[in-house]
């Protein structure tokens, strides 16, 4: 079973400022855009077997450079991806 993948604007807005950040200093994007990536495909497969559980319905993933936390809706198959932050030179 796949679940479907929603990033919620709280926690894309951080994602694509940092990937503008990148581009406006000549850096490269590459590992973001693949912990991004990383991230959808994990969750989508089983996100209860990811990460770590935090707050009841929360759970945490770390991809570095990028750390999500999301909420899991089994009966919709829905992972929504809450809160997103880059942490540089972890990669």
């Amino acid at each position: 079973m796949t679940f479907r993948i929603i990033w919620l604007r709280a926690a894309l807005t951080p994602v694509e400022e940092v990937r503008q950040s990148l581009v406006a200093a000549g850096e490269d994007v590459v590992p973001l855009a693949q912990a991004v990536a990383r991230i959808d495909q994990l969750l989508a497969q089983n996100p209860l077997g990811q990460g770590e559980s935090r707050e009841p319905g929360e759970r945490v993933l770390v991809e570095d450079p990028l750390t999500v936390w999301y909420e899991v809706d089994e009966a919709q198959q829905i992972v929504a991806v809450t809160t997103s932050v880059y942490r540089p030179g972890r990669a």
